[in-house]
């Protein structure tokens, strides 16, 4: 009769331990998801401000050159064109041609 007491309190305490520490482990890995999740979203976030500082100093610049305050979107492709590194820059976020035409057209 205890023998049989004993080794199920065995059997359930081992079960309860391993529940735990399996819960514990995916409680980690939940954690360091999250936490990989939020510095990628960071690091989205960063280099979206520093393209769009970027992008926002080359317009500038070619407003000041035209002596104008409004952007076109012919004015955008020649400024394209003109500067190669603003369409690197575009590709290299994901910005197509395509969808900057549809920015103008909003």
């Amino acid at each position: 009769g205890i023998f049989i007491f004993i080794f199920a309190f065995l059997v359930l305490f081992t079960f309860g331990m391993l529940n735990i520490v399996i819960a514990w482990v995916i409680q980690r890995s939940n954690y360091h998801s999250e936490v990989r999740s939020m510095r990628e979203e960071d690091s989205k976030r960063q280099s979206a401000k520093a393209l769009m500082q970027h992008i926002s100093c080359l317009v500038d610049a070619r407003l000041e050159m035209e002596g104008s305050t409004h952007l076109s979107f012919p004015d955008f492709v020649t400024l394209l064109m003109e500067c190669p590194q603003l369409s690197e820059l575009l590709e290299a976020s994901g910005v197509s041609k395509v969808r900057t035409k549809r920015l103008f057209n909003a």
